[in-house]
């Protein structure tokens, strides 16, 4: 879903401004990493201990 968000910007700013696109769209995935994906991985580890650890290792973080 992040990834889908940050591509969808990425044409947009492709479209009507690059380089001011360019910027949102790197401040976007800085934020989305920042306060959504890293406190889900904090949780699903205190969840999913085992599994999820497995599920790390195999997965990247934004697919």
């Amino acid at each position: 879903m992040y990834l889908g968000m940050a591509l969808i910007l990425l044409a947009i700013s492709v479209k009507f401004n690059l380089v001011g696109g360019i910027i949102i769209t790197f401040t976007f995935i800085s934020f989305i990493t920042k306060f959504q994906i890293i406190p889900e991985e904090k949780a699903m580890m205190k969840l999913f201990a085992d599994e999820f650890s497995h599920y790390k290792k195999q997965t990247r973080r934004w697919i």
